[in-house]
């Protein structure tokens, strides 16, 4: 699988900075995923009476990934003995052999060893969560590979496990919401992964890195979009999605007026585009254009795919706007898109509460909260997450409609330390 010869590559770092010429041919080859093609010419440096440790160990590296395990063993032990040392590589590399081979109790040994040397290690905890889940320890593998995710939060093998341990533990929402995380990650990486290979060439069209420019948006990587689009404008100055892309990388920054300038310009010439309909709306929205952000956001509803987070900043305007069915049925469409975004859940509680439908607001609320709790111990998009102490202030209003005073004191108290910027 590509997915696992990426994550064995992670165990490539050599034991000395000095890297024989021959060498970086065959670890050329394996960053290509040619591990048959790196094993050939290993063996014809070694038939050629080449004895470097960091031969056999690349040897180990190349048969673990072909499958051949026991001479994958055989390779790392002859590295051990011609000088390698027993090293955490070795270590992690005999575990992980171990591993497939489905000897669990000797690979967690390995692995404990590399943790003994080096705490936190993500390869280490990684695989020690794979074994967990494999005999059926699903609450302790899901704490493992969250240990994983804190100490490399771009883990994303670590993340699809996360996601089946979860659901065998039967907390279905938050499995499926982690493992939808993890297809929209992985498919943008791969997205991102083809326009980089086509922006390559130096006859790259500006389009090509404009489509590259939005990827990195996607993924929240502004000064690498800011780059792209850069690129973009010293190819074709006039292109119309240069406004569109500086535009979104204005929205991400939280220059909003400029966002709205651009975006405004690109719709002389595409007013239907779902892209510009997606930022545009909610542009205005933060630049407190709210009559006008309202107008742009119900077209994308109408004519575009959207997400949570445009769908929020509808819903809350039609709250603003008394228009409290339409504001539910948003909130029920989040609810749709990702059962773990806590702001479907708590603009429905919001409305319940408007339309005096107390105790059904009471529900969602804390349903809401609830979600909240999980979200914060989970690797997911935050993009439907609600500050905690508008929470409590929601329950509070609540309580006090219905005459609980106990607990709205309660929730008026847990309101008050989390009421500063740094909550």
């Amino acid at each position: 699988m590509k997915t696992v010869s990426a994550l064995l590559l992670l165990f490539q770092t050599l034991a000395s900075p000095g890297v024989p010429v021959p060498l970086e041919s065959v670890l050329a080859k394996m960053r290509d995923d040619n591990y048959l093609g790196a094993l050939e010419e290993i063996e014809v440096l070694l038939e050629s009476g080449r004895r470097d440790p960091r031969l056999y160990y690349q040897k180990g590296v190349c048969e673990t990934v072909l499958g051949r395990y026991a001479d994958a063993l055989e390779s790392l032990e002859r590295a051990r003995e011609a000088g390698f040392g027993d090293t955490w590589r070795i270590r992690s590399r005999t575990g992980i052999v171990y591993f497939h081979q489905g000897r669990h109790q000797e690979a967690r040994e390995e692995f404990q060893r590399v943790l003994d040397d080096r705490p936190g290690d993500p390869d280490a905890l990684y695989y020690r969560g794979r074994i967990e889940l494999k005999q059926g320890r699903f609450r302790e593998a899901g704490e493992t590979l969250l240990a994983v995710l804190d100490a490399d939060p771009e883990y994303d093998p670590a993340l699809f496990h996360l996601g089946r341990a979860l659901l065998r533990q039967g907390r279905r929402d938050e499995g499926r919401g982690v493992l939808r995380f993890h297809r929209k990650r992985e498919h943008l990486k791969k997205q991102l992964r083809t326009l980089l290979n086509l922006a390559a060439p130096p006859q790259a069209s500006a389009s090509v890195h404009l489509e590259l420019a939005g990827v990195y948006l996607e993924l929240g990587r502004p000064s690498l979009a800011r780059d792209a689009i850069k690129k973009a404008e010293e190819l074709d100055s006039g292109h119309a999605e240069i406004n569109l892309y500086r535009g979104g990388l204005a929205w991400l920054r939280g220059s909003y007026p400029e966002a709205v300038r651009r975006l405004r310009e690109y719709a002389r010439s595409h007013p239907g585009d779902c892209r510009l309909l997606n930022f545009l709306g909610r542009s205005l929205k933060a630049d407190g254009r709210k009559g006008e952000a309202l107008t742009e956001l119900r077209k994308a509803v109408s004519r575009c795919t959207v997400g949570v987070g445009l769908l929020a900043d509808l819903a809350e305007l039609e709250l603003e706007a008394g228009q409290y069915q339409r504001a539910a049925t948003h909130a029920g469409k989040i609810i749709d898109l990702n059962p773990l975004a806590p702001v479907g859940p708590f603009l429905i509680a919001v409305a319940s509460l408007h339309r005096r439908q107390f105790h059904e607001a009471e529900s969602w609320a804390l349903k809401a909260l609830d979600l909240e709790r999980r979200l914060a111990l989970l690797p997911t998009d935050r993009e439907g997450s609600v500050a905690r102490s508008e929470h409590h202030r929601l329950l509070h209003a609540v309580y006090v409609r219905l005459g609980n005073t106990v607990k709205a004191r309660e929730h008026e108290e847990k309101m008050k330390p989390l009421s500063s910027p740094g909550e």
